[in-house]
């Protein structure tokens, strides 16, 4: 296991917020707490649609989770693209008469995204996005048949939406 102390991350956020040139916390009305004592078997950076897929899974597997997020909301990078999930030949397509496969989806991607891509990564998400899928609608995320599109590269449409989610309360 990877040795991060408290330190290190703090040391690693604000390198990263330098970099970045983000706005300061203060403009962004985050506060530090004076102690810090929580510890936690996962820490996810990051509160977007993979952050949260990790976050969701840890009770499951039996270990406690703590989820940073540098915004005050969250949603990331899935929150820019709408929420919509790319992913090949899925249940909803099929009932929508749309021909695609995890094969058709890899061959896609990689025309692409080339020159500069990485083959083998692009595989890894392409023969895992159908798990996705059914692990999503198992969780009662409602994909919409209107809501499969289109997308720039894509020789079928692929991108899924969903319904918007009602929050308790």
């Amino acid at each position: 296991m990877t040795d991060v102390t408290r330190r290190k991350l703090e040391n690693s956020l604000k390198e990263e917020e330098t970099t970045r040139g983000s706005v300061k916390k203060e403009e962004k009305g985050i506060t530090q707490p004076e102690k810090w004592d929580y510890e936690a078997d996962l820490v996810v950076v990051g509160a977007g649609g993979a952050g949260l897929s990790a976050a969701v899974q840890g009770p499951d597997e039996g270990i406690e989770v703590i989820v940073l997020e540098m915004l005050p909301v969250v949603g990331g990078s899935t929150a820019i693209c709408n929420g919509g999930i790319a992913m090949g030949g899925t249940l909803i397509q099929k009932e929508q008469g749309i021909e695609d496969s995890p094969e058709l989806f890899y061959k896609d991607l990689v025309e692409f995204t080339a020159p500069g891509n990485r083959p083998e990564l692009i595989k890894v998400h392409v023969d895992n996005a159908l798990d996705l899928y059914e692990w999503l609608a198992n969780l009662g995320v409602k994909f919409l048949p209107e809501g499969v599109l289109g997308t720039m590269g894509m020789s079928v449409p692929r991108e899924h939406h969903t319904e918007p989610a009602v929050l308790p309360g």
